[in-house]
């Protein structure tokens, strides 16, 4: 069982959809599609993209922790406590 066309540009209008499909043009491709599909080379782009962005969010904690501490160092520079450039206990 088919299903009735539906009504395209009004209700007394009605077009059959595959004459509708027909007209369609399909996409401008720049590049036409091959045969041949480099799934080593697609796989080693995605392991770079996704190891860039570890070293990305990796940096963005680092940068947060780094500007976290600032102003318990500023504290401990100013208290005259020392030494303050190690990783000693700040609190």
């Amino acid at each position: 069982m088919t299903p009735d066309p539906l009504p395209v540009g009004g209700s007394d209008n009605v077009v059959p959809l595959r004459r509708v499909a027909n007209d369609v043009r399909p996409l401008f491709r720049p590049f036409p599609a091959t045969g041949d599909d480099d799934y080593g080379g697609r796989m080693r782009a995605n392991a770079a993209a996704f190891a860039l962005c570890v070293i990305l969010v990796t940096a963005g904690v680092w940068l947060m922790v780094e500007i976290a501490s600032l102003p318990q160092h500023l504290d401990c520079n100013f208290s005259r406590h020392r030494p303050c450039h190690t990783t000693a206990n700040l609190k």
